[in-house]
């Protein structure tokens, strides 16, 4: 399950190569409520699991977590829509923060990590497409199943671009 919020996996079993993680299309969790303020920063409303009775007996935990991003986690959280390759992103990225491809592309990886850990993403990787720089958005008709490695497709996401989620390279 590519949203699994709160649940652990012993072991990255579904990981992708760079040229495959850097043609993927990264998915927002629609779980997750995103608000956004007159400039521009993203909160994110995470709703938690259900703890324990034994849990609830001796607390009260929130239901909740609150997270707010920085002007660099805003701006590839608005990306992170299922139409943008991480591989542009990290172009954007690039130019709006003035950094170098190595740079943008370093730490844009390490924040999608970050965000497919903890369930807030998951990836579309589509079957024969490796982002080639000289060509645009996924290919015309996907061959099988999408070319995702392991878990199916969230519930409530439907299949936009024809992809599948993946998870991202370990």
């Amino acid at each position: 399950m590519p949203f699994g919020i709160g649940k652990r996996k012993e072991k990255e079993e579904d990981s992708i190569d760079r040229a495959r993680f850097l043609a993927a299309y990264p998915v927002r969790n629609p779980s997750v409520i995103t608000r956004t303020d007159d400039k521009g920063q993203v909160e994110l409303e995470i709703k938690l699991p259900k703890p324990s009775r034994w849990v609830r007996l001796i607390a009260t935990p929130p239901e909740k977590k609150v997270v707010k991003l920085d002007s660099l986690g805003s701006f590839v959280w608005q990306r992170c829509d299922g139409a943008h390759r991480v591989r542009d992103i990290a172009e954007e990225v690039s130019k709006e923060f003035n950094l170098t491809g190595a740079e943008s592309t370093a730490s844009l990886a390490e924040f999608l990590r970050s965000l497919s850990k903890r369930g807030l993403i998951a990836f579309m990787v589509l079957e024969g497409e490796t982002g080639s720089p000289g060509r645009e958005g996924p290919a015309e008709e996907p061959q099988g199943e999408g070319g995702a490695k392991g878990g199916g497709s969230p519930p409530d996401v439907g299949q936009p671009r024809g992809g599948r989620p993946s998870a991202m390279p370990g």
